[in-house]
């Protein structure tokens, strides 16, 4: 019997790269269904720690490289400002130790970042009670801790840090709305007034306006007809959260009837034009 060498050889190659597609597909089912437990384990502990209430956060899994080697971690964010957004940290370590909750939070005056430990839901309603009153020292804390030659570097990391949760909180948050990353700044002097900024390309000016509006903030549109054949709504909105400036930007093209009834109203005399053109010569 002839054997095709070359049909052999693809058949190998064809029967190679569906095994290798079946056991990726098995490791993102057993990591989903690990990453599932874990995040059951953290919706557990904070009900034991805070009571019935808790049953109403939502968890997400915080990613490995996130995080320091043998340590997990997932968070909520808790019901409340929109600009001042806190959320709760999950900490659990592989290599022993008690898991750990922490509130994360937001100074009201400086915007910088605070952890705190908490343990009942009595200390939470302490935290949320006097954040006000415990954000008043922070600055100065700050201030010493970034008095040494890498402060620079430091701030940088930390703005980083917070920005970079913020990003994948509102992707998780908002997935129907098609979020991406477009750019990152930071900027400010050294004197520890920097702040960062953020900036969102939304798939569609309907998604724009969805996260505009639970971010609290209005959104403004335009048009462009640059290309003759084509008209594109642009929407935009300037949010603070956490104290990062987030800018949401998205565009949309027209459809054809959109396009001629777009075109239509531009055509159209305003009232005050028609009321000179017809009025007395």
């Amino acid at each position: 019997m002839t054997i095709d060498l070359i049909a052999a050889a693809q058949a190998a190659y064809a029967a190679q790269l569906a095994d290798e597609a079946q056991e990726q597909a098995d490791a993102a089912a057993t990591r989903e269904e690990s990453q599932a437990d874990f995040l059951n384990s953290a919706a557990e502990h904070a009900i034991t720690a805070l009571g019935p209430a808790a049953e109403q956060l939502t968890w997400l899994y915080t990613p490995h490289e996130e995080l320091p080697q043998h340590k997990y971690g997932a968070t909520a964010v808790l019901p409340g400002s929109l600009t001042h957004r806190r959320y709760l940290d999950y900490r659990f370590d592989s290599l022993g130790g008690t898991p750990s909750l922490t509130l994360v939070h937001t100074c009201r005056s400086c915007s910088e970042l605070r952890t705190d430990p908490v343990t009942s839901l009595a200390d939470l309603g302490r935290l949320d009670g006097n954040g006000q009153d415990d954000d008043a020292d922070t600055t100065d804390k700050d201030t010493v801790k970034e008095a040494g030659p890498l402060a620079a570097i430091e701030r940088v990391d930390r703005h980083a840090w917070r920005v970079s949760r913020l990003a994948r909180r509102l992707v998780a948050e908002h997935s129907e709305a098609g979020l991406t990353v477009d750019r990152v700044y930071f900027h400010g002097p050294d004197s520890g007034t920097a702040r960062a900024s953020l900036r969102l390309e939304v798939a569609s000016v309907a998604g724009a306006r969805q996260v505009a509006a639970a971010l609290g903030v209005e959104v403004t549109t335009r048009h462009s007809n640059a290309v003759s054949s084509t008209v594109f709504e642009r929407a935009d909105a300037v949010a603070t959260v956490d104290g990062i400036r987030v800018t949401l930007n998205a565009y949309t093209e027209l459809t054809e009837a959109e396009t001629t009834a777009w075109r239509a109203q531009q055509c159209q005399p305003t009232a005050g034009a028609s009321d000179i053109a017809g009025g007395d010569a």
